[in-house]
């Protein structure tokens, strides 16, 4: 526990206290009484990041050390140049402020770019399914209640301590957490300079889930205080726009990467800390560019309209925050803009974005509703564990389900839901025993506590069904589909999702029985009913066209499979990150068409990259990489013969 979150935070610059006293620690300075400050007790009251301090009263040993320091931020005290500071707690006051916001500046801002076009080759698609899922997940996280509040901001303390072992600064500040939060001082607290901020943040950029579950109270309670404050500021000043500012350095190559996307949408994977003083952030990211290096000072300058957002909340965070000084306007995670222009001035890159209510991301909130609706409206660890397995998460989704079974009653109702959703995943790494075994419990115990057309106890037939096909039983497949599928009919009529889940099913058997027709006209009447009831490029429909592509391969109608193939691939790349398991699923269809056209160099080139995101998914032994290592040798036998 103690490693990931080390490695979490690890990346933080050091800081090096260097304090010279050559021009106030003279004898007048002495005999006037003016308290000197030891830099041992001024470190002693820094963060963690302030790993070395040296006292200089000579001005050549002091720049001699700092020539030497590399790779390193260096915090110079001048006596008597500014201030001049006697007074200890002015002192630290200055330099935390200081360090607060030098630190937002350095902090690296993860962002993700949404394609709004409908051109399938621009390579940002994709980022669209990494988006979709990581709102999907952050919606469950900041939703979920605690039951018990005082043990989560335990488990929390019990982590942060693990990790801070040893370093005596933060552990007091740890404690000091442990005694004095509440949820009403979630701001506060994330605006103190301590380990809190950048722990969040890293962990929203990097989607450490463990760290998000650990830390879910603590985002949560920073939502729901940006929600307060907005409406508070809404009503005392609903038609002020506000302009604010964010320094960043950014690379040659990110700064192209935003020059060619004007006009599309982007997307902050963690709280955004902004500024209203434009003159100050630009002063700070300036201080930060080195010459001749690789990074140029960046400034974003936003518009943020007015209006409430309770689904993307910002404020004005003053009246609540550590700092209070600090004009800081805060943005909550998953906060979109949009990308007007990008110009320079004065060797500074200006980056002008907006936001609003409307920036024309209806497509995509309107998939993201109906992923939602899919999981449903629980927000607990099963709803969790289900968006996890979605994301192609799968032993993180083990890992919650287990848990949630550790801690339910064994009468509790949630407990056939959990060995459904055991089952499932043990399906999808190609554990079809151990899937039959938890469909089966979760069967059992619905044929005894429900009524016998509860839907329940049809989805169980459905997932006995889907592994049954997939074990290689094709008989009993085929029956555990027929009875779901009568069952959904008489619950639900003909034309819903789970009578088209059905149809698939079935259609999957009969090609594999190389009944190619009826295959096809299953899939297609599945085809029907999805895109009747379902928004624009949502996953089931890139998987009706995939499956459909497949049996035009074998029906030796190329040109019918390659269409159907690539825009089932478009569909996946919006609705899934590009490494996900479907996607590859889609190259792995492309690498088969190829391969019955006699075009081995483009089917080896998809097969290979179908490779690689199994293997990043799958164990070796798992049949969807068993079967792509026997296809790529045999392509590369007929390319050599």
């Amino acid at each position: 526990m103690g490693a990931a979150l080390t490695t979490i935070i690890g990346e933080q610059k050091l800081i090096s206290l260097v304090w010279f006293s050559g021009f106030s620690s003279t004898n007048q300075d002495r005999d006037s009484g003016k308290k000197q400050v030891p830099v041992t007790t001024l470190r002693d009251h820094i963060n963690s990041n302030i790993k070395y301090s040296k006292i200089f009263t000579d001005v050549q040993e002091c720049q001699t050390y700092i020539q030497r320091i590399k790779n390193e931020r260096i915090m110079l005290v001048l006596a008597d140049v500014k201030g001049p500071f006697f007074d200890l707690d002015s002192l630290l006051a200055r330099i935390k402020s200081d360090i607060y916001r030098y630190e937002r500046i350095e902090e690296y801002v993860s962002m993700n770019i949404l394609e709004m076009g409908h051109r399938p080759d621009q390579s940002s698609t994709d980022l669209n399914g990494t988006f979709l899922h990581s709102q999907l997940l952050m919606g469950v996280l900041h939703r979920m209640p605690s039951l018990y509040p005082s043990l989560d901001i335990l488990e929390f303390v019990d982590y942060c301590q693990q990790a801070y072992e040893g370093n005596a600064a933060e552990l007091r500040i740890i404690e000091q957490f442990k005694q004095t939060y509440c949820r009403e001082r979630a701001l506060w607290w994330y605006s103190r300079e301590s380990m809190f901020y950048r722990l969040l943040n890293k962990a929203l950029r990097v989607q450490n889930i463990e760290l998000l579950f650990v830390t879910r109270f603590f985002i949560r309670d920073i939502y729901h205080g940006l929600v307060e404050l907005q409406h508070e500021q809404a009503a005392n000043n609903s038609q002020s726009t506000r302009r604010v500012y964010r320094g960043q350095l950014l690379s040659n190559e990110e700064l192209d990467f935003f020059r060619n996307s004007i006009g599309n949408l982007i997307s902050m994977n963690s709280f955004l800390s902004t500024s209203t003083d434009r003159e100050l952030t630009l002063f700070l990211v300036e201080s930060l560019t080195v010459p001749g290096s690789n990074l140029k000072a960046v400034l974003f300058e936003i518009d943020a309209h007015p209006g409430v957002d309770p689904l993307r909340p910002f404020a004005d965070i003053r009246a609540k925050s550590h700092i209070p000084t600090e004009s800081e306007i805060l943005f909550a995670f998953g906060t979109i803009f949009r990308l007007e222009r990008i110009y320079d001035e004065n060797n500074v890159c200006i980056i002008y974005l907006v936001t609003g209510s409307d920036l024309g991301e209806k497509n995509l909130t309107k998939l993201l509703e109906c992923m939602r609706k899919e999981i449903g409206t629980e927000n607990d660890l099963l709803t969790l564990g289900d968006v996890l397995c979605k994301s192609g998460k799968f032993d993180e989704a083990e890992h919650f389900y287990r848990r949630l079974l550790r801690e339910l009653p064994a009468d509790d109702p949630n407990v056939p839901y959990c060995f459904q959703a055991l089952g499932g995943l043990a399906a999808e790494q190609g554990e079809y025993d151990n899937a039959i075994v938890e469909h089966k419990k979760a069967l059992d115990i619905w044929s005894r506590t429900l009524a016998h057309d509860h839907p329940s106890i049809a989805a169980s037939y459905l997932n006995l069904g889907i592994t049954y096909d997939q074990k290689g039983k094709k008989h009993l497949a085929i029956e555990a589909y027929t009875q779901a599928l009568s069952m959904f009919k008489q619950l639900f009529g003909d034309e819903n999702e789970h009578v088209a889940a059905c149809f698939t099913n079935l259609a999957s058997v009969y090609e594999q029985q190389k009944m190619y027709e009826r295959a096809l006209l299953y899939h297609q009447d599945a085809l029907i009913i999805q895109e009747a009831i379902l928004p624009a490029n949502h996953e089931q429909l890139g998987t009706s066209y995939h499956n459909i592509a497949i049996v035009h391969t074998h029906l030796e109608q190329f040109d019918l499979a390659l269409t159907h193939c690539k825009r089932g691939l478009e569909m996946r790349l919006a609705s899934f990150p590009s490494d996900h398991w479907r996607v590859a699923s889609s190259y792995e269809g492309f690498g088969c068409i190829y391969a019955e056209m006699g075009n081995h160099e483009q089917s080896l080139t998809y097969l290979q990259k179908t490779l690689t995101i199994y293997q990043k998914h799958f164990p070796a032994y798992h049949p969807d990489v068993r079967r792509t290592k026997i296809s790529i040798q045999a392509v590369k036998g007929h390319s050599l013969g």
